[in-house]
């Protein structure tokens, strides 16, 4: 996932070595059954499911629905309790498998902003 750095050079997401291998594990995994409709969640935990997949952190989310970190966390909790999923990092991995989330993830990733640092 291409993200812009404190030096503002673009590079990769760098996960740590058991995170990454759970990751691609999962992803070569044959997808899990939809536990839900696309119309259980609502269209806010649709937009947070998909910023999950681009690799977002809860303060980024946040940022760019212009929601406090608060209201992030609690959609979350509940996209996770409808999804009987256990982790953001699961609820990523389901909606890259789940062709329509996965639009969604793409065209959040095309639309999203990425918070540029600048030096002092």
């Amino acid at each position: 996932v291409p993200l812009r750095g404190d030096d503002g050079i673009r590079g990769a997401l760098v996960l740590e070595g058991s995170v990454a291998g759970r990751l691609a594990h999962a992803l070569n995994a044959p997808p899990p059954p939809a536990p839900v409709l696309r119309g259980e969640l609502t269209e806010r935990e649709r937009e947070i499911v998909a910023l999950l997949a681009n690799g977002l952190s809860n303060k980024e989310i946040a940022r760019n629905l212009s929601i406090s970190d608060a209201t992030v966390k609690v959609h979350i909790k509940n996209l996770l309790r409808k999804l009987n999923l256990k982790s953001r990092l699961e609820a990523a991995v389901w909606a890259l498998q789940n062709p329509e989330f996965r639009r969604l993830a793409e065209s959040a990733s095309s639309s999203q902003s990425v918070p540029s640092r600048t030096q002092e």
